[in-house]
C-alpha cells in the first residue's frame, strides 16, 4: 500500500484482537498459507530499540506515569519478554523496576507512548516481582518468569495450549510435537492498531551502553551454542519461539555487542536493534561496516554460550556486498521487497513466510 501524500510504502494494518493462530506445525503438515498468526506475519511497523528506551508509559486511562527503562529479550529466539518500567514519583511504585510481560502493553499509534492494559492498583499488586535497580533478577528462571506472568494475569507463552487442550509444540512442559490438525490456540494478547497509511517512523539517537548482563539457566538446561545453517532450521526456530528462554539479556546490552565470524574474528559491534513492537520480536541487528549500516536478520546469528558476542557465519569479503544504507538515510524496512532482498542475501527464511519444511511437495 502506498501513502498518496508521501509516496512511502506502508504495511496494510489488519490486527487481530485477543487471538493468535498456531505457529508450530510438524514437518510435512498442510501449507501455512491458511494459518494467520500475528507472531509470524510481515511487520506493520518497526522501531529502533534506542528509541523505545525512554518512552513514556501510560496506564489504561492514557495517563502518563512512568518510563520504559529497558527490555529483556530471549537471545536465541529474539522474543522480547518484558518491558522494564520505572514509575518514579508514583506512590507505592517508586524506587523499583517492574518487569511487565510485553503483551501487557502496546505502542501507541503515534509511537510516542507505551500504553499498559493495567491500572495503578494492578501494578501495586505486582510489587512482589519488582526489584531494585542494583539487584536484577534471573529472568531465565522459570519460577520467576511464571510468578511474573501470573502477577499481571498473563498466560506464559511457553504454557499456551491448543484449543483442543494439547500442549503447544515446543512448550516447556513437553517436547512432543503438536497435532498438525489443531490449527488454533487461545492466548491473552492484544496488538496495537495504528491508523492506516501512517508512514513508518525513522529513528535517531543511541543512548550510552552499559556493561553486559547475561542470565542463563543452569548449563544442564540451557541450549548448547551452535552455528545456524540459514534457511534450513525454520521449523525449529518457530518451535523455539514458544519455549522457555535459556538465555536472556537486556536490550541495552545488545547494542555494542561484538559480532564475530565462525573463526572467532570480530567483524564489528551492533549499533542498534530493530524491533517489531506488535509481536515483540527482534527483526534486525544493525552493524556498521566499511562505511555503511548493515541490517542483518536476527535469525542468522548464533549466540555462543558465554553471551559475550554473536556469531555470524559469513566472511568479511562477502559481507562487504551486503545490502546497506547511509547512517542518516534509513530505508522503509517494512517494504516487503526490501525485506525479502535483505533476507535473501543471507539465505535466511523470512519468519513471515511459509517454512520450506511445511510446503506441499
Amino acid at each position: 500500500m502506498v501513502n498518496p501524500q508521501t509516496g512511502q510504502v506502508v504495511a496494510k494494518r489488519e490486527v487481530p484482537m485477543f487471538n493468535s493462530a498456531l505457529a508450530g506445525l510438524a514437518p510435512g503438515a498442510p501449507s501455512w498459507s491458511a494459518i494467520q498468526s500475528p507472531d509470524f506475519t510481515m511487520p506493520r511497523r518497526l522501531q529502533r530499540s534506542s528509541e523505545l528506551i525512554g518512552k513514556a508509559v501510560a496506564d489504561k486511562t492514557d495517563n502518563r506515569f512512568g518510563k520504559m527503562e529497558d527490555m529483556i529479550v530471549d537471545v536465541e529466539s529474539g522474543r522480547v519478554l518484558y518491558g522494564i518500567h520505572s514509575f518514579a514519583g508514583t506512590p507505592g511504585l517508586s524506587n523499583r523496576l517492574y518487569p511487565i510481560p510485553w503483551q501487557t502493553g502496546q505502542l501507541s499509534g503515534d509511537n510516542m507512548t507505551v500504553a499498559l492494559n493495567l491500572d495503578r492498583a494492578a501494578l501495586q499488586n505486582a510489587n512482589g516481582v519488582a526489584f531494585p535497580r542494583t539487584q536484577w533478577p534471573n529472568f531465565a528462571d522459570e519460577q520467576f518468569a511464571s510468578n511474573t506472568f501470573a502477577s499481571f494475569n498473563q498466560t506464559p507463552f511457553w504454557q499456551q495450549q491448543l484449543a483442543s487442550g494439547q500442549p503447544l509444540s515446543g512448550s516447556a512442559s513437553t517436547n512432543a510435537r503438536a497435532n498438525p490438525g489443531d490449527a488454533r490456540l487461545t492466548s491473552m494478547r492484544e496488538s496495537a492498531a495504528p491508523s492506516d497509511n501512517q508512514p513508518l517512523p525513522g529513528a535517531a539517537g543511541n543512548p550510552a551502553l552499559t556493561p553486559s548482563r547475561v542470565q542463563q539457566q543452569p548449563a544442564s538446561e540451557a541450549l548448547q551454542p551452535s552455528v545456524r545453517t540459514p534457511g534450513v532450521a525454520t521449523s525449529t526456530e518457530r518451535d523455539r519461539w514458544f519455549q522457555l528462554p535459556a538465555q536472556t539479556q537486556r536490550i541495552t546490552d545488545l547494542r555494542g555487542k561484538s559480532i564475530r565470524d565462525a573463526q572467532n574474528q570480530e567483524i564489528g559491534k551492533i549499533s542498534d536493534v530493530i524491533i517489531d513492537p506488535e509481536s515483540g520480536r527482534i527483526v534486525y541487528a544493525v552493524l556498521p561496516f566499511r562505511g555503511k549500516q548493515l541490517p542483518i536478520p536476527w535469525n542468522v546469528f548464533s549466540p555462543p554460550g558465554d553471551g559475550k558476542s554473536l556469531v555470524l557465519n559469513i566472511d568479511a569479503e562477502r559481507l562487504a556486498n551486503a545490502p546497506g544504507f547511509e547512517r542518516e538515510q534509513w530505508p522503509n524496512m517494512v517494504d516487503p521487497q526490501w525485506a525479502t532482498d535483505v533476507h535473501s542475501f543471507y539465505n535466511a527464511e523470512p519468519f513471515w513466510q511459509v517454512p520450506r519444511a511445511a510446503m506441499p511437495r
